[in-house]
């Protein structure tokens, strides 16, 4: 199926075209993200944690991990493709390319340790802790569980 809109800036697989689909996927996308947000903040609000609440759930963050996925994807190829044109225009195209990856690679890599990792840490922290207070909570009272990182966050008393 042939898109006239496409053929006006050089086809789906001009530069062009490869900008224009992954801008529009990442505005599906996140169109998308934020439904199955709401959907899953009401389902926990309302939530008797049931098998099925819990495997909607599981299937709604799969869903969102597979549109941020394929939003990646869509702008890795349109980096590739412009990465592709820029070398062509050198003498040694393979040279230039490694050279590109490695200038992506000295660059992104500190962004992405300073923002994203540390913020994945923060948020797997604050998850972690989550479940376990969720999980006191579902005991009866009288009870504590405790597993080995609760242990190490427990002061000793003699010291």
């Amino acid at each position: 199926v042939r898109c006239p809109f496409f053929d006006l800036i050089g086809g789906l697989h001009s530069m062009a075209g490869k900008v224009v689909l992954a801008v529009a996927l990442s505005a599906l996308s996140v169109l998308c993200i934020g439904c199955l947000d709401k959907v899953q903040d009401s389902l926990a609000k309302t939530s008797d944690h049931s098998i099925g609440e819990v495997a909607t759930s599981k299937f709604i963050t799969s869903a969102i991990t597979s549109l941020g996925i394929l939003v990646g994807f869509s702008w890795e190829h349109c980096f590739d493709g412009g990465v592709s044109a820029i070398a062509s225009l050198t003498p040694a195209p393979h040279l230039t390319k490694l050279l590109l990856a490695v200038v992506v690679v000295l660059v992104i890599t500190p962004a992405w340790r300073m923002y994203i990792l540390t913020k994945e840490m923060v948020y797997k922290a604050v998850h972690e802790e989550d479940l376990r207070a969720r999980s006191r909570a579902s005991l009866p009272s009288g009870h504590i569980r405790m597993n080995e990182t609760d242990m190490h966050a427990v002061p000793s008393m003699g010291g």
